[in-house]
């Protein structure tokens, strides 16, 4: 735990501001930084920041496949995304009390470091420096507008910078100094605290209206100001004392630079201040272990102890002091905790069966706390199986409602399973219209006849288990000048599953008119087909709270119409008795499902009214080979276009959390299509049944279409 340049590095996994600081004090002072690597200081990809809300979570920076380190945003709007980079490398430093911003310092190998800015409408974006070649931004005020970093000068100089809308402002050095570095802003962005280089130490600053004052030290050559309060009034951050030993300090203009104290060891570390600069918590030595402590100036340090046998570590304190968050070692494996004045130090998995929701002892429990939102109801942090979670307390009362534990990868997955209901009646329509109503010609009627019919469809995509059926009856009819009118009155329901015990249940009542048109002398048929279907949707989404599969369930209700056009040349080319039957087709639907609100499972979201909508086209063969005047052999090969390449978006909220916005699902385009069946006369009509099949895409993955009409 010692310095580069006298500059302490502490290794200590999860220790959010000291790690970061000391990334941005290797990548400063070591020129080296850039060709050797990244030093590792924690967990890779584990190191988790908060908004002050609640509401988005993001990974400092994670090992990826490519061997190279990224950052990633989690919001409810879009789960788990990557923010990209301006180089090779992502390191992600802080987030604006919304969550809307997010800083940070892309890397380049062999060319240095560049400062950018991330939203979700703009991506990353540079921020210019002082015309050196490496910029780092590190903190940023609580509505994004102001960025805080560092940045070199043509000269080879280093100096800690401001940037607003405005551009980039230099603030300077403290005396006798060429090298500055900003670590972290107020509120506002007015005040700025961080290093300066002075001789061979560093010293701690804090800047405002232009000036940078030195804070001075405990006696030792080292202090460095790692984080200020909202009102800029309160410093806090680590010194040596005249012993070299580490202490931290807290700083104000009433008291000056003073030593917080140690929980009866020589070393004391911080991790984090509350935004109201009443608390600093981090971990001290006690003279055999190290502790997680608060500090207050009203009851000095206080040990939060331990629920294992070793150490514990304070990581994050909440707004106003009283919710602190870290971790403490259970022999092999590191747990996380929550502690608070009245309950003490209690796992995450104990706050939140004291708040009503139960745990499953065998799921996969925390190994750090490292964030909590400002009013200490919302913590996040990692997993044993080293995935990001958020939790949340229920309201007192709820019996644990709106409360619990989720892995951010399992929730997003429980998302994009559920936002697809809307494809899954595309496809039941799809089936209905190229099924039960896909031949056309195997239907004509004689003029001055009519036919009467009952079929269905029933068939099965393996890719999220659906089951699609549909079931009508109908009539058709000659009237004569080559025009047919056909009716269909039907049901159909479609049942997929969603994964973790979800399941999405559609149900819907629907009219289908057609009219059979001939064209001209050759034997050439346009068939006009109109959908409409009204029904509802029972959607259970399933996912782990707390270890335990839950589910948030809602109903909607589901519009669906449609409109088909198709050409056929019947009997085009005949060998013996077979006979081939040219043709193709476009079509349209669209499934709109009305807005709906979930309830239970604890982390129940709100879906907005959404509407799906696809395009299809169709071209194939239908052949007909005759055995006798009562038996034909039926067969098809269909190539199948989706001129849309992606799903509509969802938009809804996660209650209590935050809006989401989810990304459309890229779609399967080109498929292709085969089927074989037989039509027979059967008493007093003919049966008829085709046996579909298609390589992936948006077709069931087989399906069964039955029909038997009454020729009148």
């Amino acid at each position: 735990m010692r310095v580069t340049n006298n500059n302490p590095v502490l290794l200590k996994a999860g220790f959010q501001r000291l790690r970061l600081a000391s990334a941005i004090l290797l990548i400063t002072i070591s020129p080296a930084w850039a060709s050797e690597g990244l030093i590792d200081l924690g967990l890779l990809g584990d190191e988790t920041l908060l908004s002050a809300d609640g509401t988005t979570l993001g990974s400092i920076y994670r090992l990826g496949a490519d061997g190279l380190y990224h950052s990633d945003i989690w919001t409810a709007n879009s789960g788990v995304q990557g923010i990209g980079t301006l180089g090779d490398e992502t390191i992600l430093s802080a987030l604006s009390a919304n969550g809307s911003v997010a800083v940070g310092t892309a890397l380049t190998h062999g060319a240095g470091s560049r400062a950018f800015r991330w939203t979700a409408a703009s991506g990353i974006e540079q921020l210019n420096g002082l015309g050196g070649t490496n910029t780092l931004a590190h903190g940023v005020s609580a509505d994004g507008k102001v960025i805080v970093g560092a940045s070199d000068l043509a000269n080879g100089e280093q100096h800690a910078v401001r940037w607003t809308s405005q551009g980039v402002t230099d603030l300077g050095t403290l005396a006798g100094s060429t090298h500055s570095y900003a670590l972290a802003t107020n509120a506002d962005g007015a005040v700025v605290v961080g290093g300066s280089l002075v001789g061979s130490g560093t010293r701690a600053f804090r800047w405002v209206d232009g000036q940078m004052s030195d804070l001075g030290t405990l006696g030792g050559s080292y202090s460095l100001a790692r984080a200020v309060s909202a009102s800029g009034q309160t410093v806090a951050g680590d010194s040596y004392n005249s012993l070299s030993q580490m202490r931290v300090f807290v700083w104000t203009s009433a008291t000056a630079m003073r030593d917080i104290g140690t929980l009866g060891g020589t070393n004391t570390f911080f991790s984090d201040l509350s935004s109201d600069g009443s608390a600093i918590v981090g971990a001290s030595d006690n003279g055999t272990t190290r502790h997680a402590y608060r500090w207050t100036a009203e009851a000095g340090m206080t040990d939060l102890g331990t629920l294992g046998d070793n150490d514990s570590w304070a990581f994050a304190v909440n707004g106003d002091g009283t919710v602190v968050v870290g971790e403490f070692d259970l022999g092999q494996r590191n747990r996380g905790f929550r502690w608070t004045q009245e309950t003490g130090m209690q796992t995450i998995e104990q706050w939140l069966n004291a708040n009503g929701t139960p745990i499953d002892p065998a799921s996969s429990q925390v190994a750090y706390a490292e964030a909590v939102s400002e009013d200490g109801n919302v913590v996040a942090g990692v997993l044993l199986n080293d995935h990001t979670f958020i939790a949340r307390a229920g309201a007192p009362g709820s019996g644990g409602d709106m409360g619990g534990m989720i892995d951010l990868q399992e929730f997003s997955a429980s998302l994009d399973a559920t936002a697809a209901a809307p494809a899954a009646a595309l496809a039941n329509t799809d089936m209905i219209l190229n099924g039960a109503h896909g031949s056309p010609m195997r239907n004509l009627v004689p003029e001055g006849h009519y036919s009467v019919w009952a079929g269905g469809d029933y068939g099965q995509k393996e890719d999220d288990d659906a089951d699609q059926t549909s079931l009508e009856v109908g009539v058709a009819t000659s009237v004569g000048n080559g025009l047919q009118v056909n009716v269909a009155l039907g049901r159909s329901y479609t049942e997929s599953d969603t994964g973790m015990s979800g399941k999405t249940k559609l149900r819907g009542t629907y009219f289908m008119p057609e009219a059979l048109i001939k064209l001209g002398e050759l034997p050439v048929y346009a068939t006009v087909s109109g959908f409409y279907s009204y029904g509802d949707a029972d959607i259970d989404r399933g996912y782990r709270n707390a270890g335990d599969i839950v589910r948030s369930s809602g109903e909607t209700d589901v519009t669906i119409i449609g409109s088909k056009l198709r050409f056929d040349w019947l009997n085009a080319l005949t060998f013996g008795s077979t006979a081939f039957t040219p043709y193709t087709s476009v079509s349209h639907v669209e499934a709109k499902f009305d807005g709906y609100t979930e309830t239970g499972g604890g982390f129940p979201v709100r879906w907005n009214d959404r509407t799906e909508r696809t395009t299809t086209g169709r071209v194939g063969t239908d052949a007909v080979h005759t055995l006798s005047p009562t038996v034909s052999l039926l067969a098809r090969l269909e190539g199948v276009h989706r001129f849309d390449d992606k799903s509509d978006g969802a938009r809804g909220e996660l209650l209590g959390l935050s809006t989401f916005e989810l990304p459309g699902q890229a779609y399967r385009q080109n498929w292709v299509r085969a089927a074989v069946g037989a039509e027979a006369a059967l008493g007093g009509g003919v049966g008829s049944v085709m046996l579909n099949g298609t390589s992936e895409g948006g077709d069931a993955d087989y399906w069964l279409a039955l029909n038997y009409k009454w020729l009148l």
